[in-house]
């Protein structure tokens, strides 16, 4: 689980190249900031996932309507 977002050095995209070196190993965007950095590395790796703290509706729209809904880890509500 990587951390995204907060500060540039950070964004989603920044990962891109460390995804696609260790292609055999799953990697979560923690927090998929900025969700248009963090649908480009999904749709170019499949290794990466994303989880849902902290993430907008918006954003999570936004990456379900890029058909990547399988690799959206969803935070669960303990009630």
């Amino acid at each position: 689980m990587i951390h995204t977002g907060g500060r540039k050095k950070s964004y989603a995209g920044t990962y891109l190249n460390i995804c696609k070196k260790f292609r055999d190993v799953k990697i979560i965007l923690a927090h998929g900031r900025p969700v248009n950095e963090t649908i480009k590395v999904m749709k170019e790796c499949e290794n990466v996932y994303v989880d849902t703290a902290f993430m907008t509706v918006e954003d999570l729209v936004t990456v379900l309507q890029n058909g990547l809904e399988e690799r959206v880890i969803l935070e669960q509500i303990i009630q």
